[in-house]
C-alpha cells in the first residue's frame, strides 16, 4: 500500500512544496454534488444536485439562505459544510445586531476564507474538505458570486460550478458567458439548468426531487418549491 511520509499533518510541505492534506480536501470538494451559479449584476441563480446516502434515506439538502440577501450552496463534506453555514449565520445576525445592516456576501466570504486558512496553519487538525459558492447582492456592487476553496482561497466569478462532474456544467457556462452578462433572471435560470443537467450522472432527465434552486433578484434572496423548480424544468 503507498504511504505518503509528508501528509501526516497540516504543516509538512513535500519536497515539491505542496500540502498534501489542503489537495485531500480538495478531492472531497470533486466528489461532491455538482452546484452551479451564474448570473449578472442584476440577478444570480443557484443550482445544485442533492444525493441520496442510500435508498432508504432522504436527499441533502446543498442550499442554503444566510440572511435576506445572501445564500450559499455547498459542496463535500456535509458535516464541515454545517459548521460553516452556521458560522455565516451567527456573522450575519451579529451584523445586523451591532452595526444595523446586512452583511454583505464579500463580507461574508472574507470572514470563511479566515475560518479556513486557519485550519491550514494547525497541526492539531484538518483542512474542511467543503467548496462553498456564496451568492448575494449589496447595495454597492450589485449581485456577487464568490467561490471558496479549503486552502483559504476565494474569488470571485461571474460563473462557476463545483462538485463532482462540474468541468461539464463550466464548458456549457463558459458558451454562454456573453449571453449571461445581459440576460434577464427566466433566462439565467434556463442556462443553470441546463449546465446542471450536462454534469447529471444519476439519471438522463433532472427532476424536482433532485434539483435545488434559488435567486437573488433586487437585493432579495429566494428558494425555490420544488413546484416552481418543476415549471422550469418542463420549459426545458
Amino acid at each position: 500500500m503507498f504511504r505518503n511520509q509528508y501528509d501526516q499533518d497540516m504543516l509538512t510541505w513535500s519536497p515539491q512544496g505542496r500540502l498534501h492534506q489542503v489537495e485531500y480536501a480538495m478531492e472531497a470538494v470533486k466528489q461532491g454534488s455538482t452546484v452551479v451559479a451564474c448570473g449578472n449584476q442584476n440577478c444570480v441563480v443557484l443550482a445544485a444536485l442533492k444525493r441520496k446516502q442510500s435508498k432508504l434515506s432522504s436527499m441533502q439538502g446543498k442550499l442554503f439562505g444566510v440572511n435576506e440577501r445572501v445564500g450559499v450552496a455547498v459542496s463535500g463534506l456535509s458535516t464541515d459544510s454545517a459548521t460553516l453555514v452556521k458560522l455565516l449565520r451567527e456573522e450575519s445576525v451579529r451584523e445586523e445586531f451591532v452595526f444595523g445592516r446586512v452583511a454583505s456576501p464579500s463580507k461574508l466570504a472574507s470572514l470563511v476564507s479566515k475560518s479556513l486558512q486557519i485550519s491550514t496553519r494547525e497541526s492539531a487538525g484538518r483542512p474542511c474538505g467543503v467548496g462553498l459558492v456564496i451568492v448575494g447582492s449589496s447595495e454597492d456592487t450589485g449581485c456577487q458570486i464568490l467561490q471558496t476553496c479549503p486552502s483559504g482561497d476565494v474569488c470571485q466569478m461571474w460563473c462557476t460550478a463545483i462538485g463532482a462532474r462540474s468541468q461539464s456544467a463550466r464548458t456549457h457556462l463558459e458558451k454562454h458567458l456573453d449571453e449571461l452578462k445581459v440576460a434577464t433572471v427566466n433566462k439565467v435560470i434556463h442556462i443553470a439548468l441546463r449546465a446542471l443537467s450536462e454534469s447529471n450522472v444519476d439519471s438522463e432527465e433532472l427532476t424536482s426531487e433532485a434539483c435545488e434552486l434559488a435567486t437573488v433578484e433586487s437585493n432579495l434572496y429566494v428558494s425555490k418549491s420544488p413546484e416552481e423548480v418543476q415549471v422550469y424544468l418542463d420549459q426545458l
